[in-house]
C-alpha cells in the first residue's frame, strides 16, 4: 500500500483530534487527500478558522517530513492476529489444535471475570477446577449470575469459531474448517456415545472414560450437544450425547426399551422385528433414530444370522446366569454336562476381563423351566428342542410295561444303564424302592398289578423314626403332617408335596421327602395309575368335629373367641394388647374349670381365620412363625410346669384354618408373671380380674 493511501484512522494517533473531526465530516480518508488539499480550500470549511488553518498547515509538514513513521503506525494498526498462533498440520487432532486455540483466545479476553470463568470452571491448562457456586462466592456474585456468564462466554467463543467475528483476530481456515465438518457430522447422526465424540475429536487418551473430562465438556458446551446424565440412563453403562434437545425424551425411552427387549430375548432379535417392537411405542419414531440408538449403545452388538442383520445383547450383560447358560446351550445347539456349561460361561467372562465365578449350583437351572435334565446323568438342554428327557421314575415305569413281569432290581438296573450308561444306580434303586411293591423272590412289581400277581407274598417294609433322627427330619414330618392337615382330603400327590415344601430348607431333599413318606405311622400311600399319593393317618390328623360344634355353641364360662392373636383390626398392625387378652383368658381357664379358646373366631361366631396374623409375620413359614410367638407368649407368661395343661391346635373351620388352645383347670392359683402379678377367673362369659382380698378369698376358697 502507497504513503499516500494510508488511511487516517490508522494513524489518528499522530492527528490532533480537532482535525479528525473536520475531515470526518467533510470526507476526508486518505493521507493523499489531506496533502493535496489547499490550506484555502480548508478554511473555507464550515467553522474553520485561523488557528484551526495554522494546525492543518503543520499537520502537512509532519506528514512529508514522517513517512516511514506512517507507514509503521499504519502496519501496527491494519496487521491481522491469526489464531491458534501455533502451527500444525494435518497429523494433528482436532482436540490438539483446539486446546492451542483456547489458551489463545484466553490471553486475548480483556475481561478479567470472563477469563476466571472460563478457566476455572473448564478446568483449563491444569487451573483448579471451580464450580459454579465456587465461582459465585470468588467472585461474589450469585449462581444464576455465574450461570448466565457462562452461557454468554461461551456464546461469544462459538461465535468467534464460526463467525470469526472479532475484527483484526481472525480464526485458523484450516481449524474453522475442520470445527465445521466434525459439527455437521455429528449434527447429522443426531444421538452418538460418548465414545464415538472422542473418537471424532482425536481424543484416544480419554476413550475408556465414563464421563467426559472438563477440557471435552467445553467442546460439547461450543458445540452445543447435550450429554444425557447418568441418573437418567441407569439402563445403560453407555454415555450418551444427543445433537438436538427435542430428542432427550425419546432416545431415553427408545434406549431404555430395546435394552430391556434384548436382554429378554437372551439370544438375537432381526432388525426388522425389532424396529417394529420399537415402533409400538411410538409409531412416528424414524428408523434412522431408531438404528443410531442401537448403534450407540455400549449393550448392544450386530451380528448376521443368514445375511440377515440381527441384534444381541452382549454377553457380559445378560441379566441372570440362567440367561448366560441360555445363550451357551443355544449357541452350542445341543445337550451339554452341566459344569461345562459353567465353565464356558466363566471362559467367556474370562475373556472379556471380567472375574464372574459360577459353578453348577449357581446356574439355577432346576427351577427354570427353560431348561431340562437328562434324566439324572447331568446333562442339560433346552426345553424347546423337545429331546427325550424321560425321568429315572418313567423309564422305570416304562421298563415295567414293556416287559410286563416281575423284575429284580440288578434286572431294572441293566436295562436302564444300557440305555443311559451314565445313569447312577443308587438313583435307579431309590426310584424302585419308591414307585414300585417288592414281592417275594426280590422282585418288583408296579402297584396296579397286585391283583394280577396275587399270589406272590407281598414284602412289607416298615420304617420309622429311631432316636438317632435329627432335629429337621422331624421338623421335616411335622411340616408334611401340616401340609395334608389343610387339605380337605388329608391326602395330595407327594410332588404337589415336595413342590410346596422344599424350599423351607436346603436339607429337605426330594429323596428325602421320599424317604418319609414310607414312614407308615404318619402316612399311607395310594396309587392314581403310576402317581403316588400320600396320606395323612387319622391318628396324626388335627382335625375334628368337635370345634366347629363349639363355636356353633358361642361364648361361655369354658369357651372363648378372639379375632386375632396379636392385629389390631382398627389399626391393621400388631397390638400387644390383643395379646394380653388372649393371655388373661389362657389365666382364667386355668383358674377356674378349664376351657378353650379360639384365635381366628370372632364374637359373632364367624370364622376369620389367621390370616390377619400370618400376614404380620415377615417370615415365609407363617404357621411356624405363629406357633413361635404363641409359645413365647405363653412362656413369658407363665410358669413352665403349666404347659401340660395347655394343648394347642390348628384345625380348619369353613375352610380358614384357626388356632384352639385347649386349657385344663390348674390344682394351684395360677398369676400372671407381669409387674401386677394378676389374677384372673371365667365368669360366665367373660373374663374377670380379682383384686386382692377378692383373690385371696376365691383361693380359699377353691383350693383350701
Amino acid at each position: 500500500m502507497g504513503f499516500q493511501n494510508i488511511l487516517i484512522k490508522n494513524i489518528k494517533i499522530h492527528i490532533p483530534n480537532k482535525l479528525m473531526i473536520k475531515f470526518s465530516i467533510n470526507g476526508l480518508n486518505t493521507v493523499g487527500e489531506v496533502l493535496s488539499l489547499s490550506n484555502i480550500e480548508f478554511s473555507n470549511f464550515k467553522g474553520v478558522g485561523v488557528g484551526l488553518v495554522k494546525l492543518f498547515d503543520n499537520l502537512k509538514i509532519f506528514l512529508n517530513s514522517n513517512e516511514s513513521l506512517l507507514n509503521e503506525t499504519n502496519l501496527k494498526n491494519t496487521k491481522i492476529l491469526v489464531i491458534p498462533k501455533s502451527e500444525f498440520t494435518e497429523d494433528n487432532t482436532f482436540i490438539e489444535i483446539f486446546r492451542n486455540f483456547v489458551n489463545d483466545y484466553v490471553l486475548l479476553l480483556s475481561n478479567e471475570k470472563h477469563k476466571i470463568i472460563l478457566t476455572h470452571f473448564y478446568g483449563l491448562n491444569g487451573v483448579e477446577f471451580l464450580s459454579s457456586k465456587d465461582l459465585a462466592i470468588h467472585l461474589g456474585c450469585s449462581n444464576e449470575r455465574i450461570r448466565q456468564l457462562r452461557i454468554q462466554i461461551i456464546e461469544d467463543l462459538g461465535s468467534f469459531i464460526f463467525n470469526d467475528n472479532l475484527g483484526k483476530i481472525k480464526v485458523n481456515d484450516a481449524f474453522k474448517l475442520k470445527a465445521n465438518e466434525i459439527l455437521s457430522k455429528l449434527k447429522s447422526l443426531q444421538l452418538f456415545s460418548l465414545k464415538h465424540f472422542l473418537i471424532e475429536i482425536g481424543d484416544n487418551t480419554s476413550s475408556n472414560l465414563l464421563l467426559p473430562s472438563d477440557e471435552i465438556r467445553l467442546i460439547l458446551d461450543v458445540f452445543e450437544l447435550t450429554l444425557l446424565g447418568k441418573v437418567e440412563t441407569t439402563f445403560t453403562e453407555g454415555t450418551l450425547i444427543i445433537s438436538d434437545k427435542k430428542l432427550k425424551s425419546v432416545v431415553l425411552k427408545i434406549a431404555k426399551s430395546a435394552i430391556e427387549k434384548l436382554k429378554d430375548n437372551i439370544i438375537y432379535i432381526s432388525e426388522s422385528k425389532l424396529l417394529i417392537e420399537l415402533k409400538k411405542l411410538n409409531r412416528l419414531y424414524e428408523n434412522k433414530i431408531l438404528l443410531r440408538v442401537l448403534e450407540s449403545l455400549p449393550e448392544v452388538k450386530s451380528i448376521f444370522i443368514n445375511n440377515s442383520k440381527c441384534y444381541q445383547i452382549k454377553f457380559q450383560f445378560l441379566s441372570r446366569a440362567a440367561d448366560c447358560a441360555y445363550r451357551v446351550l443355544f449357541e452350542n445347539n445341543e445337550k451339554m454336562y452341566i459344569d461345562d456349561i459353567s465353565s464356558e460361561i466363566n471362559h467367556r467372562f474370562a475373556s472379556l476381563g471380567l472375574v464372574r465365578k459360577y459353578n453348577r449350583n449357581s446356574l439355577t437351572l432346576v427351577s427354570d423351566k427353560r431348561f431340562t435334565p437328562i434324566a439324572k446323568t447331568g446333562y442339560w438342554a433346552l426345553r424347546q428342542w423337545n429331546l427325550n428327557s424321560l425321568s429315572i421314575k418313567d423309564m422305570v415305569i416304562d421298563t415295567m410295561h414293556k416287559f410286563n413281569k416281575p423284575l429284580s432290581t440288578i434286572q431294572i438296573s441293566n436295562i436302564l444303564i444300557e440305555k443311559r450308561p451314565l445313569l447312577n444306580k443308587n438313583s435307579i434303586r431309590a426310584i424302585i424302592g419308591s414307585y414300585l411293591i417288592k414281592v417275594e423272590g426280590n422282585l418288583w412289581i408296579l402297584p396296579e398289578w397286585s391283583k394280577r400277581f396275587s399270589y406272590l407274598e407281598l414284602i412289607i417294609r416298615k420304617k420309622k423314626l429311631n432316636n438317632r433322627t435329627p432335629q429337621y427330619r422331624i421338623e421335616q414330618i411335622e411340616a408334611i403332617k401340616d401340609y395334608l392337615n389343610k387339605k380337605s382330603e388329608n391326602k395330595d400327590y407327594a410332588p404337589s408335596i415336595i413342590s410346596a415344601l422344599k424350599s423351607k430348607s436346603k436339607k429337605y431333599t426330594k429323596q428325602s421327602f421320599y424317604n418319609l413318606f414310607k414312614l407308615e405311622n404318619y402316612f399311607s400311600k395310594e396309587f392314581e395309575g403310576s402317581k403316588l399319593i400320600v396320606c395323612l393317618k387319622k391318628s396324626s390328623q388335627l382335625v375334628d368335629n368337635k370345634p366347629i360344634n363349639s363355636v356353633e355353641l358361642g361364648e361361655s364360662q369354658n369357651r372363648e373367641f378372639k379375632s386375632t392373636l396379636r392385629v389390631n383390626l382398627h389399626t391393621n398392625s400388631p397390638d400387644k394388647k390383643m395379646e394380653v387378652a388372649c393371655i388373661k383368658t389362657i389365666a382364667a381357664f386355668l383358674n377356674t374349670s378349664g376351657g378353650i379358646l379360639f384365635i381366628g373366631v370372632a364374637d359373632d361366631r364367624s370364622i376369620l381365620g389367621l390370616e390377619k396374623d400370618f400376614e404380620s409375620f415377615k417370615k415365609p413359614d407363617k404357621l411356624d412363625e405363629f406357633q413361635k410367638h404363641l409359645d413365647n407368649l405363653i412362656q413369658n407368661y407363665f410358669d413352665n410346669s403349666f404347659f401340660s395343661l395347655i394343648d394347642i391346635k390348628f384345625p380348619t373351620l369353613g375352610k380358614k384354618m384357626v388356632c384352639t388352645i385347649d386349657v385344663k383347670q390348674s390344682d394351684k392359683p395360677v398369676l400372671l408373671n407381669n409387674e401386677e402379678t394378676d389374677f384372673y377367673i371365667r365368669r360366665l362369659g367373660s373374663t374377670v380380674k380379682l383384686n386382692k382380698r377378692e383373690m385371696m378369698e376365691y383361693v380359699k376358697n377353691k383350693w383350701y
